[in-house]
């Protein structure tokens, strides 16, 4: 959050603080850190969250609503078993 968030709306008052906010931070990482970014989501959405739940805010702007507007994230490369089986036969011959 302090890499990503703080720099561009950490100074914000929480109430003030749109999708479109939410999105300058996420939008540049969420191709090429993508793991970082759901992270970085995931933690902003539990914030936004409590906010919603102290009556803060009314809406969760790191919800649901900005899905369409991100970038598709790149696919992560499954594990497969002859993946698994050539990794252990290189390291059994050591």
């Amino acid at each position: 959050m302090e890499s990503y968030v703080f720099p561009a709306i950490g100074e914000m008052k929480i109430g003030i603080i749109g999708k479109a906010d939410v999105l300058v931070c996420l939008t540049p990482v969420w191709t090429s850190k993508a793991e970082t970014a759901r992270r970085v989501r995931q933690r902003m959405r539990s914030v936004f969250s409590w906010a919603m739940a102290h009556d803060y805010i009314e809406a969760n702007p790191a919800g649901e609503g900005i899905d369409a507007a991100l970038p598709t994230m790149p696919m992560s490369k499954p594990i497969t078993a002859l993946f698994l089986i050539r990794r252990f036969l290189l390291f059994s011959k050591r």
